[in-house]
């Protein structure tokens, strides 16, 4: 459902990330994911 609702767009703008210190310092792999990885499906998506 992603691919065909930015099928439908012109402009994409991510702003999903988690935040606080304690979260980025106690899990910091969860936080790279949760902060990159959507941006990086969303990325691949828009460029097909």
């Amino acid at each position: 459902m992603t691919a065909e609702l930015l099928d439908r767009c012109h402009v994409v703008i991510q702003l999903a990330a988690a935040v606080g210190v304690q979260l980025i310092v106690e899990c910091p792999v969860r936080t790279i994911e949760t902060n990159i990885k959507d941006t990086e499906i969303i990325l691949a998506l828009a460029s097909l």
